[in-house]
């Protein structure tokens, strides 16, 4: 990822690379509406006079994160990547073919079945949160605690 270090900008739509280039400590700046926008480590562009003066060098936001920005992706791509992708394993997708559902019978939808499922349902029907617990993600990616 030279390419990020060398380019006097990073402007970022709608890819994952602005969260990578933060993680790694280099600044971004957001132009659309990604998930880590407005999250204190991303230069937000609120107007078109904001993003003009970012490009004719007039911010000094544009080079390095300070530790405290890069911290601050770490924890939320760590968040994202390993907390808010849970794992569904009702079909079974290949591609350029239809996906294939896995599900026989109703009764593996059933609560107790599936604790992700069951995660899921939990925050649709009593408003919390919809994330994997700790020891939820330890075990699903075999993480030491």
């Amino acid at each position: 990822m030279n390419f990020l270090r060398e380019s006097k900008r990073r402007i970022v739509y709608s890819s994952t690379i602005g969260l990578e280039a933060a993680v790694r400590g280099i600044s971004v700046i957001v132009a659309g509406e990604v998930h880590y926008a407005r999250k204190g480590f991303t230069l937000d562009v609120d107007s078109k006079e904001q993003y003009t003066a970012i490009l004719n060098d007039e911010f000094n936001d544009c080079e390095s994160l300070s530790e405290e920005k890069k911290e601050l992706a770490r924890r939320y791509a760590f968040f994202y990547l390993y907390r808010t992708k849970i794992p569904l394993e009702f079909y079974k997708a290949e591609r350029f073919k239809i996906s294939t559902l896995l599900i026989r019978s109703y009764d593996e939808l059933l609560p107790g079945r599936n604790p992700y499922l069951d995660l899921i349902m939990e925050g649709i029907l009593n408003g919390k949160p919809i994330t994997l617990s700790r020891n939820m993600t330890n075990n699903l990616f075999h993480l030491k605690d």
